[in-house]
């Protein structure tokens, strides 16, 4: 178990330095296959040993080798946490297929989700790409499960498709429609149930701290993808057991 935790978090922070280049070029309209490294400051190449996940980071005491200008605490938190997410997905499935599409939507997810928490816009390309893996990934690995999957999609969706209906979009985007699609189809019925409303319990906890700390005014915008992506986590980790114990004590 331990090794496959290390092939895990190995990489979850190789891929998470690769999100990086792709969040940053996805701004830029760059193509995220070709090029190299460079500080986004002086504009210099960055060698390969400075590009050492997480430890690079630490050696060069967080600023460029270069022009000794800081550098953005998103490349090692992104590729912390998608290490975290990557070892979660282990943890919830073993080394299975499962948790190599986990993996995959969890990549795609947290490019959203930073994304989004830097620009307040969900790119329409990647929140498709995220909903066709997701489909294809779990009727290809579960298609006798398919009604489950199907109403977990519709249920997650079509609650965030109301919120947006009835806000006309100024509480949320059309963009958090297809991502929460995908959490309920990659959970299925009845856990998407549970992931939705673990997003809005999260989303509602974290909202109400910044506002006592008067780090966010009532009226400022809090993007609502990062508490998707901790809603569709608990959900993928404890989800069925929640549902089963739910189940089990409250309904005869």
């Amino acid at each position: 178990m331990i090794s496959f935790i290390i092939i895990y978090l190995l990489f979850g922070l190789v891929i998470g330095s690769f999100l990086n280049v792709v969040i940053i070029r996805l701004k830029n309209a760059e193509s995220f296959l070709t090029g190299y490294s460079k500080c986004p400051s002086c504009q210099k190449r960055i060698s390969w040993f400075d590009l050492v996940p997480l430890l690079s980071f630490m050696v060069l005491g967080g600023k460029c080798r270069n022009c000794q200008k800081k550098i953005s605490w998103q490349y090692p938190l992104v590729e912390a946490i998608t290490a975290f997410l990557f070892i979660s997905s282990y943890l919830a499935f073993g080394a299975t297929w499962d948790s190599v599409l986990a993996a995959a939507a969890f990549s795609l997810f947290l490019i959203l989700v930073v994304y989004d928490f830097k620009e307040m816009e969900v790119p329409e390309s990647i929140s498709w790409i995220l909903l066709a893996v997701v489909l294809v990934g779990k009727f290809i690995l579960h298609y006798d499960q398919a009604s489950s999957i199907i109403i977990g999609g519709l249920i997650s969706g079509g609650v965030i498709a109301a919120l947006v209906f009835m806000s006309k979009g100024s509480w949320m985007g059309d963009g958090d429609i297809k991502i929460a699609l995908a959490i309920g189809l990659f959970l299925g019925f009845p856990v998407a149930v549970f992931g939705i409303f673990a997003a809005f319990v999260t989303g509602a906890l974290i909202g109400g701290a910044l506002l006592i700390i008067k780090a966010k005014k009532g009226k400022d915008q809090l993007p609502f993808t990062p508490f998707l992506l901790s809603g569709m986590v608990i959900a993928m980790l404890f989800g069925q057991q929640i549902v089963d114990w739910y189940l089990g004590r409250f309904i005869i």
